[in-house]
C-alpha cells in the first residue's frame, strides 16, 4: 500500500520454522498485492555480519529493491544504516521495515517500522502451556502450537500509505 513493488526478503535458513513462516508471510503478502516474486531478492540475513555483506550486494541490484522487509529489528537497523551509507534516503528511495517491535525501532533514524509479535502474550502463552502440563491439565503431547496474532507498527522507516482514487 506504500506503493513498493521491488520488496527484499532479508530471512533466516530454512530449517528453522519461525524463518518459513515470516518469508511464506512475505510472499503470500506479494501474491495478495499481484507483486512477482523475485527469489534473487530473498536472502538469508539474519546477522550484523551476514547485513554487511549481502545488503551492500543487493543495493547493486538491477533494479535497486525499493523495500527491505528483515526478519529481526537487528538486521533492519544496521539495514538503515547501510542503505543510507550508500547515498540512499530511509524512507524516500528505500523503506525498511523489521519485526519484532524492539526498542531499537525507538533510536534509529528514522524510527524504525516494525511488526510487533506480542513477546509478552508470546510469554504467557508459553508458561500457561507449560504450567498446564505441569499440573496434567494439557494432555496433548509434543508440539502444541498457538497463533498469536502480530501488528505492524508503522513510525518512519516507510513510506506512507498511499491512497488510490
Amino acid at each position: 500500500q506504500t506503493g513498493c513493488k521491488n520488496i527484499a526478503f532479508l530471512g533466516s535458513v530454512s530449517s528453522l520454522p519461525i524463518s518459513n513462516n515470516r518469508r511464506m508471510g512475505y510472499e503470500d503478502a506479494l501474491r495478495k498485492h499481484k507483486i512477482v516474486i523475485d527469489k534473487n531478492l530473498i536472502e538469508v540475513c539474519d546477522t550484523v555480519e551476514l547485513a554487511k555483506q549481502v545488503i551492500p550486494k543487493m543495493l547493486k541490484l538491477d533494479p535497486v529493491p525499493d523495500a527491505f522487509f528483515s526478519i529481526n529489528d537487528e538486521v533492519a537497523a544496521y539495514c538503515i544504516q547501510i542503505v543510507q551509507s550508500k547515498g540512499f534516503k530511509v524512507p524516500e528511495d528505500i523503506s525498511v521495515c523489521g519485526f519484532t517491535n524492539s526498542y531499537i525501532t525507538e533510536v534509529t533514524y528514522p524510527r524504525l517500522t516494525s511488526v510487533d509479535q506480542r513477546g509478552f502474550e508470546m510469554g504467557k502463552a508459553a508458561a500457561r502451556l507449560l504450567i498446564n502440563r505441569i499440573e496434567g491439565k494439557e494432555k496433548k503431547e509434543g508440539i502444541v502450537s498457538r497463533v498469536i496474532k502480530t501488528e505492524l507498527v508503522v513510525k518512519e522507516s516507510t513510506k506512507p500509505v498511499q491512497t488510490f482514487a
